[in-house]
Formats: structure tokens, sequence, C-alpha cells
């Protein structure tokens, strides 16, 4: 995706593709029902009990730990790509916007030579 220059040149489809980005990881991020923790968190916590067993007390499953820190790290990495995607869109905005912003100084500072 090319970054427009200016506002004028920014697809505002791209904001739509953002709000798919950010639907698809809201399963991942959402509050159970009756406000419990999304489920990364409960599996972060699980984590870090097995990996205590493991680690600490010489006693589990090493499997168990690995397969969850997998798990956990997929889904991680899925929000991370999403949030990159979206950054991107923004970023869009936010740079034409300061091009625009320093056009229209240097735009100033020439009127200001005549």
């Amino acid at each position: 995706m090319a970054r427009p220059r200016t506002l004028d040149e920014f697809e505002t489809h791209d904001l739509l593709k953002a709000v798919d980005d950010l639907d698809s990881i809201r399963g991942i991020l959402a509050d159970g029902p009756n406000l419990e923790p999304p489920q990364v968190r409960i599996d972060l916590m699980k984590l870090h009990e097995l990996a205590m067993r493991v680690c600490n007390e010489g006693e589990g499953d090493t499997s168990e730990v690995v397969e969850l820190a997998i798990d956990i790290e997929d889904q991680l990495e899925e929000i991370r790509d999403a949030s990159d995607r979206i950054i991107q869109v923004l970023w869009g905005i936010t740079e034409a916007e300061t091009e625009e912003d320093e056009t229209d100084e240097e735009d100033d500072d020439l009127d200001d030579d005549w």
C-alpha cells in the first residue's frame, strides 16, 4: 500500500480494512461473559502455573508448557500483525497531514519572502 502524500490521496476504504483487522482479534482480547478476563490472560496464568511446577518444583509435563506457550505466542502474533496493519493505515493519515502542514509552512515562508 503506497502512502498518500496528501489527505486528498488517502484511500478511506483502508480504514474499513483496519476495522476488519481489529474485529479479527476481538475474540482474543474480549472479556468473557460476566466480565471474565480474556482467554489469553487465563492461558498466561495457566502457563505460569505449569511453568512453576516444571521449573521450580521439577514436576509436570514440559511438553504441555511448550504447547501452551506456542498457542499463546500464535495468538499474540495475530494481535501484533493486525495491530501493525492498523498502524500502517493510521500512518497514512498522520504522515499525509504532516506533509501537508510542512508544505503549507513552506508556502507561507515563500509568501513572506515576497
